[in-house]
């Protein structure tokens, strides 16, 4: 039975949400869940509980019969079953194509093919929720689903193929990342306005800001390799949210951020090297050690990291006090 993550489901309920789509497709219905949740918050929610009074038209893909039960007769306006590459080209247009952990389990060629098609049968977006990286090994189902297999390796960098992606990065109960990407749909010329290009400010990371408790050395200790290579600061050229990652709830990795934020609001001439040094330390401080690991229980931090990072804080957050000082003396004094 096809299953994944939960740590995104309000966030992607947030998106359905924000969209109100009139017509959704599940591609990989697994046991229901995305058929459920959308009759849930686009029916149900909006006052239309009685099965007679649902508008929303629900369809859904289905690859592997056996997953199939009554719910999904409940639930769905209509069920089409087969592989979602072959099926997909053959059907209508939809207000939203929703791809739940479904991608990653075709070969990289046909799985460009599905996402291609996800986006041509979208009017306002196709929804991709997949797990970064190569530590994620996945074989056939006991109950002889060959669709459970992963054959191909994903990183947020690959949704570059489609102008104006949106992704945000959430770590699961491993600590492995995982990505939710919002691609504008191209079934219309007429995107909506939630879906246009915005500038980098208004899609760039929200950054957690309250009082963030240590993280428990349980969580620490599987710190995903494939985060390893993310800096601190926004990459202009890739919109990713990672907030919801491992590494930046840390506290420290926040205060970090939040000097480096005021160092650059004083728009100081040694302030961009800095920046990047302190990236390349980031970058540093999670991935020695790292070397070639491949399963979860061999991931751990290295040494002290969360130490050095402390120390790095305190010492950009006592820097960046003193530039904004010196920046309000006035000239002549």
């Amino acid at each position: 039975m096809g299953t994944s993550n939960w740590q995104n489901i309000s966030y992607c309920v947030g998106v359905l949400r924000r969209l109100k789509p009139a017509s959704v497709l599940d591609v990989g219905t697994g046991f229901g869940r995305w058929g459920v949740l959308c009759r849930e918050f686009l029916d149900v929610w909006e006052g239309r509980e009685a099965r007679s009074l649902w508008q929303t038209r629900i369809e859904g893909i289905e690859a592997f019969p056996g997953c199939l039960t009554p719910l999904h007769g409940y639930v769905y306006d209509r069920l089409h079953v087969g592989d979602a590459v072959e099926v997909l080209p053959a059907l209508g247009v939809y207000d939203v194509v929703y791809l739940g952990d479904v991608v990653e389990h075709q070969a990289k060629s046909r799985a460009w093919d599905l996402l291609d098609e996800a986006v041509r049968h979208a009017r306002q977006a196709a929804i991709v929720t997949i797990p970064i990286g190569d530590n994620w090994p996945q074989e056939m189902g006991w109950d002889g689903n060959a669709y459970h297999t992963h054959r191909s390796v994903w990183e947020p960098e690959d949704f570059d193929r489609y102008p104006g992606a949106r992704r945000h990065a959430f770590s699961d109960f491993l600590g492995r990342m995982y990505l939710v990407a919002e691609l504008p749909g191209g079934a219309s010329d007429m995107l909506p306005r939630s879906l246009r290009a915005a500038d980098d400010a208004a899609i760039a990371r929200q950054v957690f800001r309250g009082d963030a408790e240590p993280l428990s050395s349980e969580l620490l200790d599987r710190l995903d390799e494939n985060l390893l290579c993310r800096a601190l600061t926004d990459n202009p050229g890739l919109h990713i949210d990672l907030s919801g990652s491992l590494i930046f709830q840390l506290p420290a990795t926040v205060e970090i951020q939040k000097s480096i934020g005021r160092l650059q609001s004083e728009d100081l001439p040694w302030v961009p090297p800095l920046v990047a040094t302190v990236d390349a330390l980031f970058q540093h401080c999670v991935s020695v050690q790292s070397g070639k690991t491949r399963g979860p229980r061999d991931l751990t931090p290295p040494a002290h990291m969360v130490e050095v990072l402390e120390r790095l804080a305190a010492a950009l957050s006592s820097l960046a006090a003193q530039a904004h000082a010196h920046a309000e003396i006035p000239v002549g004094r």
